[in-house]
């Protein structure tokens, strides 16, 4: 019987040696390869045609996860993809899901959570741990935002926006930058904020901060 053959990967190196380690005690699947960023994931993808499997955290260098899940989706849409991150908002559990990653885990459950999840994967199911869908759940209490909600999709104004106000720049400043009237910089704050289902400039930091895009 044909091994399973993954992938892992993570910017810690270290993280993705212990997802080895997990599967080396198993049966029937292989980490064959890891990389730090999403643009590494790509590139092992187009090299080895015999991945089955992807296991990758959402925060990535260069190219996030979220961002990469989309590029798995459109190039390679018989790969598999389970997340693997510390990041348990509603809005990045569901934003893979809807880009179509098939399993979600996190790093604070046990490491059977991730042999479970990968046999299911390996079996066409999909899997998200019990604190993943606690996590959903909790979220759902609190937003009228469903699976099909608009967690997704920002476009690249939006995207220059959010890393701005990472960066602690003010309205002006940003507005300056991109050309843009201050009130106009106000407005898509205004609408992020409700579109990432964050209270302040500061979850849209964190945003920002969690894909990635700024350190």
């Amino acid at each position: 019987m044909k091994s399973t053959r993954i992938i892992v990967a993570d910017r810690h190196k270290l993280v993705a040696e212990g997802v080895r380690s997990v599967f080396d005690k198993e049966e029937g699947v292989e980490v064959v390869d890891f990389a730090r960023g999403g643009k590494e994931v790509i590139k092992v993808l187009r090299k080895d045609k015999m991945i089955d499997l992807v296991i990758m955290d959402v925060t990535m260098p260069e190219l996030d996860g979220i961002d990469t899940m989309r590029v798995i989706k459109m190039k390679f849409p018989d790969i598999k993809v389970l997340i693997y991150s510390a990041l348990n908002e509603i809005e990045y559990i569901n934003s893979m899901r809807i880009e179509g990653a098939m399993g979600y885990v996190l790093k604070t459950d046990d490491e059977e959570e991730l042999i479970i999840a990968v046999s299911a994967l390996i079996h066409g199911d999909e899997y998200f741990s019990p604190s993943v869908q606690e996590s959903v759940d909790t979220g759902y209490a609190h937003t009228s935002k469903d699976l099909k909600g608009d967690y997704i999709g920002l476009k690249n104004r939006e995207r220059e926006i959010i890393t701005l106000i990472a960066q602690e720049r003010t309205n002006e400043e940003i507005a300056d930058e991109l050309c843009l009237s201050a009130s106009t910089v106000k407005t898509h704050r205004k609408k992020l904020m409700v579109k990432l289902n964050v209270r302040s400039a500061a979850g849209l930091v964190k945003y920002a901060m969690d894909r990635g895009w700024v350190s």
